[in-house]
């Protein structure tokens, strides 16, 4: 625990250093209480290392522990709030910031009484830190080590580490270092049957994917190198490579493990009778068949995340309830809900990453209230069967990064999903309305990741598309049978593809020639296409997946 805790106050106190001289934090007059916060989280943070080596036969120092680890969330929280600040500028500059109508969309309703509230909190902070830290019997107790000590630290980890990975299992010491992500990592897989994509989002919405030390990787790119990493080490069991995704469950000790090392920060419900949550729980999972999960989150106002299945009394009072009761909240995952409606009041939500409510087929529409969620990285509206229609303001969420969608439209209205250039996954599937893709390409442009599936009227010729160049990796098309030829604006990505899948295209008869320009294509995966009779000669090296193709089999 306590190497988390200095983990997390290794990049707090950095954040806190740039913060200083932010124009947001001059504008704010909060630039002497934050430095204030640094210094004393700095002095904390010097012995944070000494601590976690002392405190397995001394409770005491692991309570000073915990409390020291509460504080730095709350602080990682409270300085959100710049972040959210500066990205709701940015989006009043970029919609034509000098538009009245605009600027109020995206006011704040009290700007003075807001910006003592935060210098308020900061405050509150350093009186926590200055208290514990004025705890002589564990303070005076505890060896402040130097710069060079965590390297050496470091290294000898990554070394213990290394010459481990061949085995079988993973020992709780091999899990402890000085990056915050790596420890993170297990503090947040507590549900045991996920896939890649899920577990990447999960990671994504509570920050603990770091791009700044991985050279220009995206934050996607940056989880896959931490699943394959824990793959690799025994992690995971039961590994199903899909092409686009791995499907896996938690090897059973690691299960364990985690248990372990989250202690009360993390909790599931997953039976009847739950009367009592530490205040401390940040990270809540309910399953069916819990009940009275309205009474379960009573009093959890620190809650940064929620995933709920299957649970039949959530309905639009308790959505209102749980947004204005967890002002912090960066994850909402209600899967397969009933509820009809999502309230307004979600615009208080300004820290959200994830929101999903995938397989409600009751709701009808979202408010344009999610349109304000200017830190939202992640929406997923999937399987929403009865969804009219997209905000009309979505292109107003300048951070999303992943969006699925099931829609009744037959199409997408200008400056909508054409122009969201922040995107790099896309998933339409589910959409029998559907006749075209959006006729502004900007979105292609910046795609890692495209999937298509079960759209019958949907032809991906439609439209005047222009030949750009594209960044795509992964493109899936599935079940969409007015497609007799893949899409000519394809060939923007001969030279980025790496897999790309067809599954239940009934009409396709053939494949281009083209596609043997593809040089980074590695995996071409081929499905109940009965049509399909041969593949392009002169391909590049590739693994080639072919499952019910009874045509192609005979031809090959």
């Amino acid at each position: 625990m306590a190497e988390r805790a200095f983990d997390l106050a290794v990049r707090l106190t950095e954040k806190l250093g740039s913060l200083a001289y932010d124009e947001i934090c001059l504008a704010w007059a909060v630039q002497s209480d934050l430095r204030k916060l640094e210094g004393t989280m700095s002095t904390i943070e010097g012995v944070l290392l000494d601590a976690e080596e002392k405190q397995a036969n001394n409770k005491e120092l692991r309570s000073w522990l915990r409390q020291v680890k509460n504080v730095f969330l709350d602080a990682e929280d409270v300085l959100d709030e710049f972040e959210c600040e500066a990205l709701r500028k940015q989006v009043v500059k970029k919609f034509h910031g000098t538009c009245r109508k605009v600027r109020r969309f995206f006011s704040r309703s009290n700007p003075v009484a807001f910006r003592l509230r935060v210098a308020h909190e900061i405050k509150e902070l350093w009186e926590r830190l200055e208290e514990l830290k004025a705890n002589k019997s564990i303070f005076d107790s505890l060896t402040s080590h130097s710069k060079g000590y965590y390297d050496d630290h470091d290294s000898n980890l990554k070394h213990v580490i290394k010459a481990r990975e061949t085995h079988s299992f993973v020992r709780a010491s091999e899990v402890v270092g000085r990056e915050f992500e790596k420890e993170e990592l297990v503090d947040r897989l507590i549900e045991q049957g996920l896939h890649s994509l899920l577990l990447i989002k999960i990671w994504m919405a509570n920050g603990i994917l770091e791009s700044h030390d991985h050279g220009n990787l995206e934050l996607e790119d940056v989880g896959e190198l931490y699943f394959k990493e824990l793959w690799e080490r025994s992690f995971f069991q039961n590994v199903q490579d899909n092409s686009l995704f791995c499907k896996f469950r938690m090897h059973d000790l690691i299960h364990d493990l985690v248990r372990s090392v989250a202690q009360d920060e993390c909790f599931a419900v997953d039976f009847e009778g739950t009367k009592e949550i530490s205040e401390n729980v940040r990270h809540l999972s309910v399953f069916r068949p819990a009940q009275n999960v309205p009474s379960i989150l009573d009093k959890r106002n620190r809650l940064r995340s929620i995933i709920e299945q299957d649970i039949e009394d959530i309905n639009e009072s308790f959505l209102q309830t749980c947004f204005s009761r967890f002002k912090y909240l960066r994850m909402l995952v209600l899967l397969n809900s009933t509820f009809e409606a999502f309230p307004s009041s979600i615009v208080s939500l300004k820290h959200m990453r994830y929101l999903e409510v995938s397989g409600n087929e009751r709701i009808t529409k979202l408010p344009d209230a999610v349109c304000k969620l200017q830190s939202l990285e992640i929406l997923s509206v999937g399987g929403c069967v009865n969804l009219e229609e997209l905000p009309r303001d979505i292109s107003k969420l300048i951070s999303l990064r992943s969006l699925e969608i099931t829609t009744k439209q037959t199409s997408f209205p200008d400056n909508g999903v054409g122009c969201m250039k922040s995107l790099r996954h896309l998933s339409i599937t589910d959409c029998g309305n559907l006749t075209s893709l959006p006729r502004d390409m900007s979105y292609l442009g910046a795609l890692h990741t495209l999937i298509i599936g079960n759209c019958e009227q949907l032809d991906l010729a439609n439209g005047n598309y222009q030949l750009i160049p594209l960044r795509l990796r992964s493109l899936l098309i599935g079940e969409v049978p007015r497609m007799v030829a893949l899409p000519e604006w394809l060939q923007g990505a001969a030279n980025t593809l790496r897999v790309l899948c067809i599954w239940g295209c009934e009409n396709l008869d053939a494949l281009p020639e083209w596609l043997t320009s593809f040089t980074s294509l590695r995996i071409l995966d081929l499905r109940v296409c009965p049509k399909l009779v041969s593949l392009p000669e002169g391909m590049h090296p590739l693994e080639v997946k072919i499952e019910d193709c009874p045509q192609l089999k005979r031809g090959m």
